[in-house]
């Protein structure tokens, strides 16, 4: 009878490094092709389907998409990489919790849809009546809003880097 030849030896699986920085960086690496992804379905499946609106091709960032998605890139390469590269040997940030208090309070604040809108789905009013102005005006400060966001997002940047919020 033949002795059983070893199995072989099988790669070993690969697992997350020990280093905060790496993992962070990887991290970075697959939002920004989750990013990738999203402009891509949103720009085949709904861009191409539906009108621009003219009311708003005159406001800062909405004549295209590209400014905003490039903002995004450049957000999530500097809390996933340069950020944290920068404040290796730094302290992190103080006395920014009164104003991020105010912001979130200010963000609490910023809704529109009171009175005749509703919270469930209904049809968009594209007029130029008072109300849709209104509304429309609200959905762009909600928008430049996110960026702010951003702001919020890198200033919670410290040296333990998987602090980052």
């Amino acid at each position: 009878m033949q002795p059983h030849a070893p199995a072989p030896a099988s790669a070993p699986a690969p697992h997350p490094t020990n280093d905060p920085l790496e993992n962070l960086k990887t991290t970075g690496k697959w939002v920004a092709v989750m990013l990738t992804i999203s402009y891509m379905f949103g720009d085949l499946t709904v861009a191409r389907q539906l009108n621009p609106d003219p009311r708003m091709n005159s406001w800062f960032l909405m004549s295209s998409p590209i400014p905003t998605i490039l903002a995004c890139f450049l957000f999530v390469a500097g809390v996933t990489w340069w950020g944290p590269q920068y404040m290796r040997d730094r302290k992190p940030i103080s006395g920014l919790r009164p104003y991020m208090m105010a912001y979130n309070a200010l963000q609490a604040g910023m809704g529109g849809w009171f009175g005749s809108y509703s919270f469930v789905c209904q049809r968009c009013d594209y007029s130029g009546n008072p109300q849709a102005m209104r509304m429309l005006r609200v959905g762009y400060w909600y928008l430049l809003s996110k960026f702010a966001d951003f702001i919020d997002t890198v200033s919670k940047v410290r040296p333990s880097y998987h602090y980052v919020c």
